[in-house]
């Protein structure tokens, strides 16, 4: 059960981490507006589109992350990388309660 909530958490920070958070070295902004430049390039491309949407949508990335951190949940060193990354999803969802109540 506790493999499945760390999974979730490692959902929850992946997608938020990607969808808005900079990142280290800007990585996850610079990729965003990448994807918006070349959608813009490409305006009749729904290709180009869609990844700009997915990049900047952390509801459309929690659907495939989901996908990857339950794969992960069943290796040993997946299971590492979803603690990690749960327990910075737990503490990035509790930041976010504590700044609602600023």
């Amino acid at each position: 059960m506790i493999r499945y909530v760390l999974a979730a958490l490692a959902c929850y920070r992946l997608s938020q981490l990607v969808a808005l958070d900079d990142g280290p070295f800007f990585v996850f902004q610079r990729l965003r507006d990448w994807s918006e430049r070349i959608s813009i390039g490409k305006s009749g491309d729904h290709l180009y589109a869609s990844l700009r949407e997915l990049l900047m949508c952390p509801y459309c990335l929690g659907v495939w992350f989901a996908a990857v951190t339950l794969a992960l949940s069943t290796t040993p060193w997946g299971q590492i990388i979803n603690a990690w990354l749960g327990i910075a999803g737990a503490q990035a969802l509790l930041e976010g309660f504590n700044n609602v109540e600023r």
